[in-house]
């Protein structure tokens, strides 16, 4: 496992100091969560000694969101009581975020304290039992957010990893929404009303349609497939995350339907990025989809072209499942040290307080997290001012979110290559989502890990997956001290021909724990089976290390069965010999540039 190991100390009580933010005018603008019964009723001790931290973004310092993002760090410098100092970095978008982290994490740094990134990624993170779940500081009655239920519904679920027992990986202080923009003056001067149902939009992009005008412009987006797929009753994936749904009637219909507007010459992709918008303000386009974070822009671009009336809603739907895409990248902990993490969650209860994200949202273009931001001043007045962004603020409700699962990246960048074969080269629908499904679910198979609690008392963690692998950890009693949630991680981004997986987080065991994986052939082409063994992965020299297991081995090649007893948790192989490779190696990223 990486060097960063993941510990969960006792603390002691504390009163918590209460402080008043300054505000400023709309112009200025360890692996696992304590175990039950630890920590219960105390409250998170303050730090001894200043602590400074760092805060990795995707605000350029020089945008407007960057400024305004700075000018609130600095003012939770200035007034937090606990001697903590934020260091805001500007790393580059979500992808490039992510791909950070993840080197920094196979080489034992840098990394930050707190890191922006979609619940997708911090369950990258969590496969190197890099993640500090929130779950105890949420709950602690005095450093804990004390007002859960003034969240906006879904928000905190955002985050909960299924795949690491629901537990809370990070939150967010802003979010935005998938939607469609209309051109008020083309729908009113064609005699229609704003479609919503998709029976209805198909009728008015073929009204719309002249020499000059296409009905619609559709962009190549998973967010933009997902909010269709769902606005006619569809999913993406099964409800265990395991399988893809998307490929089912409800998606083909979705893009049959823009695929047939565009043969018709009804609807036509953008030139290049964001031509859509032009094409929108100049009056060449009647219905447009994206997120809620372009407003601003669609604004400047129609106050110097057409300026037209225009105005937003969700995509049109089949009566009963309207709906809109929720996202936004929010923030997470990366363990260092539990003073480290306490300071750094201190950070993000404050960012995500009613007063923080309703200026946030204000000045951004965001939309608040919490409910009681609705009547906060900046909120009151950025709706009363802003026609468009009042009437998304309506949808909020309507939110829905994608899977937060491990592996959804590469399922996304699936969804994108199949959207563009349908629609960019006119692939048959059927067979190519069909063919991406089946990606998918191979993407799913190789990158979800199945996770268990187990107390003192002992438990098992089983893992099985759709080609018929499966794997049990047996804890016997006395094994762990306190009651944590651990995973089995199938991994793909460690260099072996044999069969690799993590156990997480990073435990040592005062009882030897048994796992017994229950191998298929294909598994060990080409191995000795009499030789197999667990062998650890060092990042430092890119080779494994022979296990040598407290408790030794049982094999039983005829069954296709390895047994070992474990003293601790860490990144395995099961192979005949310790496979070595010199070459880098090269992950395709499919991260999300969502707003």
């Amino acid at each position: 496992m990486i060097k960063r190991l993941l510990r969960l100390a006792q603390v002691a009580s504390l009163t918590l100091l209460m402080f008043v933010a300054l505000q400023t005018g709309l112009g200025d603008y360890p692996a696992v969560a304590a175990g039950a019964g630890e920590r219960e009723g105390e409250a998170l001790r303050a730090p001894t000694q200043a602590i400074t931290i760092t805060y990795w973004h995707q605000h350029p310092p020089s945008s407007d969101r960057g400024m305004f993002m700075e000018q609130l760090i600095t003012e939770f410098n200035a007034t937090n009581p606990y001697s903590v100092t934020v260091q805001g970095q500007y790393i580059g978008d979500y992808g490039d975020i992510h791909n950070k982290v993840i080197a920094g994490l196979r080489a034992d740094g840098p990394l930050p304290n707190v890191v922006v990134a979609y619940p997708n990624s911090m369950a990258d993170f969590a496969r190197y039992g890099a993640v500090r779940f929130l779950d105890d500081y949420l709950d602690d009655p005095v450093a804990g957010t004390l007002d859960i239920p003034d969240f906006s519904p879904g928000v905190v679920d955002y985050y909960r990893l299924s795949e690491y027992g629901d537990q809370l990986a990070g939150l967010q202080h802003g979010r935005s929404i998938e939607m469609m923009y209309y051109n008020t003056h083309l729908i009113t001067s064609a005699g229609i009303t704003i479609p919503i149902t998709w029976d209805a939009f198909e009728t008015a992009c073929i009204s719309l349609t002249t020499q000059t005008v296409s009905g619609t412009v559709p962009t190549i987006d998973a967010s933009r497939f997902a909010t269709w797929l769902w606005s006619r009753g569809g999913k993406l994936l099964s409800d265990d995350m395991n399988r893809a749904r998307f490929d089912e009637q409800p998606g083909i219909e979705s893009l049959l339907l823009f695929q047939e507007l565009i043969n018709g010459g009804y609807a036509r992709l953008p030139h290049d990025m964001h031509e859509e918008q032009g094409a929108f303000a100049n009056g060449q386009v009647g219905f447009t989809f994206g997120s809620s974070t372009g407003i601003p822009y669609y604004r400047a671009a129609m106050e110097n072209g057409a300026n037209h009336a225009w105005g937003v809603t969700h995509v049109p739907a089949v009566p009963g499942h309207e709906v809109v895409d929720s996202y936004g990248g929010g923030l997470g902990i990366l363990h260092e040290s539990e003073e480290t993490d306490l300071a750094a969650w201190r950070f993000i209860r404050w960012l995500t307080e009613p007063e923080q994200t309703a200026r946030w949202a204000a000045r951004s273009g965001y939309f608040p997290v919490r409910i009681s931001a609705g009547t906060h001043p900046s909120v009151t007045q950025k709706l009363a001012e802003d026609l468009q962004y009042a009437q998304a603020y309506t949808l909020l409700p309507l939110g829905r979110s994608e899977p937060g699962v491990r592996g959804y990246n590469a399922v996304r960048g699936t969804l994108n290559d199949a959207m563009t074969e349908i629609l960019q080269n006119g692939a048959n629908v059927t067979e190519t989502l069909r063919t991406a499904a089946d990606e998918a679910d191979a993407i799913l198979a190789a990158s979800g890990p199945d996770s268990a609690i187990i107390p003192p008392s002992g438990g098992t963690l089983v893992y099985t997956n759709t080609q018929h692998l499966s794997a049990t950890v047996e804890f016997p009693a006395g094994a762990l001290v306190t009651t944590q949630t651990v995973s089995y991680v199938p991994v793909g981004d460690l260099p072996t021909d044999g069969l690799a997986f993590a156990l997480v987080p990073n435990l040592t065991f005062s009882e030897p724990v048994t796992i017994t994986i229950y191998y298929r052939d294909e598994d060990v082409v080409g191995m000795d089976e009499s030789a197999l063994k667990l062998y650890n992965y060092d990042w430092s020299s890119d080779s494994w290390v022979e296990t040598n297991p407290c408790g030794g081995y049982i094999t039983d090649a005829v069954n296709n069965i390895l047994q070992a007893a474990i003293c601790h948790f860490s990144d395995y192989a099961m192979i005949d010999w310790p496979y070595r490779i010199d070459l880098p190696v090269i992950l395709r990223s499919h991260t999300s540039l969502q707003n």
